[in-house]
This record gives structure tokens, sequence and C-alpha cells, in this order.
């Protein structure tokens, strides 16, 4: 147990050896002199990786001090405790696993130093500053948002499909002023399930996916009937709804027949989306064959539509 500790705590506090070591040859090819062990100022680091050059120079150090002294440790007892076999094996191990602690530590770096050289060399990350592009989606830096805007802006040009102008929650959170965010390039208003909605979300990168739109262009290439889009990323959903990631959307066919609602399901199914007709009744959702949400006169019942998520 005596030798493990000693083992650990060398290993502990001179993890930073590799480093260091690296430091020490820049240092002295860069016409510098040795590394000289004082406290370290952390004050004067800039950068992460300033900080933690410093911190690990001082534990370097210490490590050093530590191994010298179980070393000095070990010999003593050694010495004074002559003729006492047992005490003389218990100095001669304290010495060992400090030579032991060393050798491990310098091992380490030329295992780290010959896999990949980088391992031993700190650097600070490469950090970019987010540009405020005042709701502007960058598309050279996310071709997928670009993708969605694309798409956005054919499923508009469509004669076979309208957008829902009514909003649960803020004005153009509706559908049709959401798709037109998205065919604009900028962030559409996302909504929570009380009505704070924002451009983009809580992290300001939420939009509608283009698969979500890939999918409705060919469910409505694949059907004869108009279909209109009521939600996207706007209104109000149960927390955690795909709807408030860009992943769903709720659909009306404008027909009160009952297949032509199933035909769309069928149709957005086929085309890579999992879809079904959706039927709240006193805060209850259930989700049955098309069919069950119109009444015996043919009238659709209130809280009715076809909800789709990718």
């Amino acid at each position: 147990m005596k030798r493990f500790l000693i083992i650990f705590s060398i290993l502990v506090l001179g993890l930073s050896f590799a480093y260091v070591a690296g430091a020490q040859e820049d240092v002295q090819q860069q016409g510098g002199g040795a590394v000289t062990l004082g406290y370290p100022d952390f004050a004067s680091a800039k950068t992460p990786a300033d900080f933690i050059s410093q911190l690990y120079n001082y534990l370097l150090g210490i490590v050093g001090a530590i191994a010298v002294a179980m070393i000095v440790y070990g010999g003593v007892r050694y010495v004074v405790t002559a003729g006492n076999s047992a005490s003389q094996s218990e100095a001669k191990d304290i010495i060992k696993s400090a030579v032991l602690g060393i050798v491990l530590l310098g091992g380490a770096y030329l295992i780290l130093n010959t896999i990949n050289p980088d391992f031993i060399n700190l650097k600070n990350p490469d950090l970019y500053p987010i540009q405020d592009s005042g709701g502007q989606i960058d598309s050279v830096l996310d071709p997928i948002l670009r993708e969605s805007a694309t798409l956005a802006s054919q499923l508009i040009a469509r004669t076979d499909v309208e957008f829902s102008g009514s909003a649960d929650c803020v004005p153009e959170s509706d559908a049709g002023g959401v798709i037109r965010d998205v065919a604009a390039s900028k962030a559409p208003l996302v909504c929570s399930p009380s009505c704070q909605c924002l451009p983009g979300g809580r992290t300001g990168s939420v939009s509608v996916h283009f698969f979500v739109l890939r999918t409705i262009i060919a469910a409505l290439d694949a059907f004869d009937t108009r279909v209109r889009i009521n939600s996207f990323t706007g209104g109000k959903h149960s927390a955690g709804s795909p709807h408030y990631m860009g992943r769903a959307a709720d659909f009306a066919v404008l027909s009160d027949d009952p297949q032509e609602w199933n035909a769309f399901v069928d149709a957005l199914r086929n085309n890579g989306g999992r879809a079904a007709c959706e039927l709240v009744v006193a805060g209850e959702t259930t989700f049955p064959d098309c069919k069950e949400i119109f009444n015996e006169d043919g009238s659709r019942k209130p809280g009715t539509h076809i909800h789709a998520y990718w």
C-alpha cells in the first residue's frame, strides 16, 4: 500500500511532465535558458494555455522535490536502521517506488511524443466570435439552412398548398410567417407552450429542417387535393414537441372526404415522415384513423388535423 501511495502521489502531481518537457525544449531552441521554478504569475496569463503552462511548470518543481525527498528519506532511513532488515527493506522499497514513479512519468512523455508530438504541445483552441447578422442565417457556414431556404421558396410558389395566417401566439409565428422567414434565410419565430417566441428559439439556430420541407413537397407531388399547413415552429404544442425543433408540421386537407385525409397521411409516410390524424378532446390527444375525426354529418370535429414529424 505504501508503494502504491508514493507512486500515485508522484503520478498525480506530475501529469504535466510531458507538456513541460516539450516547453523546456522550445525555450532552449529559442535561445532561452533553463526553465526556473518560481511562484506562478497567474495574473499575467492571457490565455488558458498560458495559465496551464505556468501551473504545470510550478507542479514540475513540486514533483522533482517530492521525488528527491523520498529518495533522500529512503537513503537516510536505510543508513540509520543498519542491522534492522525489516526497516532497511522498507527503505529500499521507498527508494525504488520514487525512482519508479519518475521512470513512469518519463515513459509517459516518450510514449506520447512517439504516438503524436502534438499531444505534448498545449495550444489554445481556435475560437471564432459569433457575428450578429440581424436574424440572417449565414448560408456559407450552414448549408443545411441554405437548403431549407431554397425548399421553402419552392413550397411558397406552389398552387396546391396554402399557409395558415392565424397564430396561437404572436403575429408572424403562424405557418405563413415562419415559411416566409425560412425562405428569406432568416431565423423563424420558435414558440414555447407558454407562447414565448424567439427568432431561432433559445439557441437562435432552430429553423424548419430541409428534410421536413422536402418530404412535404414530395407528398404534395403524389397528392391531388389542396392542403393547408397550419403550424411549423409556432403555436402552442406540448413541451419538448418536435415543432420547437423545426421537425414537425400540422396540416389540414381542404376536403371533407376522410379518404383524402388518409391518402395524404400515406403520402407523408411514404416519403419519410411519421404522420397521423390527431384528435384533441378535453386535453387528451389521440391518433385515430382519419375517418374518426369526422362527425356523422360529414363535418370535421374541432381540434383535429394531421400531425407529422421527422
